[in-house]
């Protein structure tokens, strides 16, 4: 009697599954942030391909954002096709017909924007789950920027950079992280434009310049380590140099919550020194009043 029971659970199990599998939608992904959202929404085991910074999913590749394989993406007779609007308008009109459902997303220009990207994948997938995680995701991410935020009284000027190797370039005011830092408490300053390289050559220093213009309190760098051509720069007096984990705050995907998280803890143990900083502005304040 027990073998019987054990077995039509297991039947009943395995009939879910299969249901699931049979319900989740052909998907592939174009980029690695739309992977990383297809994740936070329950729909990474949907992929049955990926772009070509995804190895590590072990899919089919389809080429990149800028050089999507048209007959790649054909042959794997998709519902649904997810690309960024880094991919050339011609390119997509070209391989929408051979999917059931293409998407191309604006990601890099505000939260807002990731937060739509999120609920139109929910409702192309139609996962009732996959659409209520997206209906979560914008009360989560601000709940946790005002926790940052009540940490954070002073409202330091702050610029953003990419790094300090390879190709440097520092966050504009219409770039998402300005706009995640901005609702943490911090006042950005940088060019207007999303993105502004800095070359960084032996007769150049873009980013030390930029940053000799705009005079910021804190500059915080997305690398573990601080490069040498950031630890031989000449900085401001009252300039500070903080590096940040980029893994998950360079991604406009949930992830952010994420790096929100682990900021929050290291500013709560002061491993930035932020204390320091809001103590000294403080005092200096209080000086500047008496």
């Amino acid at each position: 009697m027990i073998h019987k029971i054990a077995k039509w659970c297991l039947l009943f199990l395995f009939t879910l599954v299969t249901q699931a599998h049979a319900d989740c939608p052909r998907i592939i992904s174009q980029s690695p942030y739309i992977t990383h959202q297809l994740d936070y929404l329950g729909l990474k085991t949907c992929l049955v391909g990926s772009s070509r910074y995804n190895p590590e999913l072990g899919l089919p590749t389809t080429g990149g954002l800028l050089d999507p394989d048209a007959h790649a993406i054909a042959e794997l007779q998709a519902d649904l096709w997810i690309t960024s609007d880094w991919t050339k308008q011609r390119d997509f009109d070209a391989i929408q017909p051979t999917v059931k459902h293409a998407l191309r997303l604006q990601s890099f220009g505000s939260m807002q924007q990731i937060e739509d990207n999120l609920m139109e994948v929910a409702k192309a997938s139609g996962q009732p789950a996959a659409l209520q995680k997206a209906q979560d995701f914008p009360a989560q991410w601000r709940r946790k920027a005002q926790e940052v935020r009540s940490l954070n009284p002073t409202s330091p000027k702050v610029l953003l950079i990419s790094s300090c190797s390879g190709q440097p370039y520092a966050f504009g005011r219409d770039a998402f992280l300005s706009d995640l830092f901005t609702q943490m408490g911090f006042e950005i300053v940088g060019k207007p434009q999303r993105i502004t390289h800095l070359p960084i050559t032996p007769q150049q220093n873009a980013l030390e310049a930029l940053i000799a213009e705009l005079q910021p309190q804190i500059v915080f760098i997305f690398e573990r380590q601080l490069a040498p051509a950031c630890q031989l720069m000449q900085l401001p007096k009252g300039t500070r140099i903080i590096t940040l984990d980029g893994t998950h705050f360079l991604q406009p995907a949930p992830l952010l919550i994420t790096a929100m998280q682990r900021f929050e803890q290291q500013w709560r143990r002061d491993d930035f020194g932020l204390r320091k900083l809001h103590d000294l502005h403080d005092k200096t304040l209080i000086k500047h009043q008496e």
